[in-house]
């Protein structure tokens, strides 16, 4: 090889490898890489416990939370009660992201990610604002879609787009917003422990029935006439079918008491635990829709402050609704003589 030519091909290699560098280094002068690492929501990474309301639409409507003193309550729902677990958990996993990747700048290639505009169709993410105690917006947001791959120093990574700005961005953390509002209710209406039951009393159309044991360590027996008449073994499985529906039993739906149709009830059904403490069930049937209604009933006599607390709180959280429960719930609470008392 002559000399000329070999300059050449040294001025050829030396070119390529200034490029290589310039192309590996120069990735340093990108303005977004600055972010990277950054929270998504400033200031709700400061204090998530500033946040008062919460804002989410989707594609199939929406809905919002509001704090009112230490709780969290639902104003789609006629401010009842919402998860402090899941809505906090909420908070918390969105104060938690971290600018990880930034992704495309196009509008025309959201919809990939999820994060499009909630009104355009087929939109997958969800518009989420959150606002302080003063009205004050402090995050404003597309949610896109998630990703099972690790994410900075995630396991997962969610995409975002901040509203009002194009560049979309790949963030640390998963999240997993509500697209139903029921689950994010406080639906557990009572959660009784099959082994504080002593009794279960269920008058209906089809007459009374009751079955009872006198400890925890004893038998159901079932009697018709609550209790008056003969009692007989009953079955185990059953018994215990209707217990397992009162831990917890959940609703479908819930309004205030005042609202809806007048409440008849075609049952009702007495829960009474060994402490002496009885919960009333009464059961509507409303359009083959079952609605339950719940009383707390101290013990007799003498009562321990506990028990007075206790009841006066359980009160306090049914007497302002009216709950619609599931028709398998139903059916466990109202469980037919036949069915209840042990076939030989």
């Amino acid at each position: 090889m002559s000399v000329r030519s070999f300059a050449i091909c040294l001025m050829i290699t030396l070119l390529a490898v200034l490029g290589a560098l310039m192309a590996i280094f120069g990735h340093d002068n990108n303005p977004l890489d600055q972010d990277i690492g950054r929270p998504v929501f400033t200031q709700l990474a400061a204090n998530p416990q500033a946040v008062k309301r919460i804002e989410l639409r989707h594609h199939k409507g929406g809905f919002s939370f509001i704090r009112d003193q230490q709780s969290w309550r639902s104003e789609d729902k006629f401010g009842f009660p919402a998860s402090a677990r899941r809505v906090d958990g909420l908070l918390n996993d969105l104060a938690g992201l971290r600018l990880a990747e930034p992704k495309t700048r196009k509008p025309e290639r959201y919809a990939r990610i999820g994060v499009e505009p909630i009104g355009q169709a087929g939109a997958r993410g969800g518009h989420l604002r959150l606002y302080d105690t003063n009205g004050d917006l402090i995050a404003d947001a597309i949610i896109g879609d998630r990703i099972s791959r690790p994410t900075g120093d995630a396991k997962a990574g969610t995409f975002v787009r901040l509203t009002g700005q194009a560049q979309a961005w790949l963030a640390s953390g998963a999240i997993t917003l509500p697209l139903t509002l029921r689950p994010w209710l406080n639906a557990a209406v009572i959660d009784m422990t099959p082994a504080t039951v002593a009794a279960v009393d269920i008058i209906d159309l089809d007459g009374r029935r009751m079955v009872s044991r006198k400890t925890p360590m004893h038998s159901f027996t079932v009697a018709a006439g609550g209790g008056r008449e003969t009692a007989f073994p009953a079955a185990p499985q059953v018994v215990e079918q209707l217990l397992t529906a009162l831990q917890p039993l959940r609703f479908d739906d819930v309004r205030p008491r005042q609202a809806g149709p007048a409440f008849v009830a075609t049952a009702g059904v007495k829960v009474r635990r060994f402490d002496g403490v009885v919960i009333e069930i009464e059961i509507a049937d409303e359009k083959d829709i079952a609605w339950i209604r719940l009383n707390a009933v101290p013990p007799a006599g003498n009562v321990s402050a506990a028990i007075s607390a206790e009841v006066a709180a359980l009160n306090n959280r049914f007497k302002p609704w009216t709950y619609q429960i599931a028709d398998w719930i139903n059916d466990r609470l109202t469980e037919p003589l036949d069915r209840l008392r042990q076939q030989p």
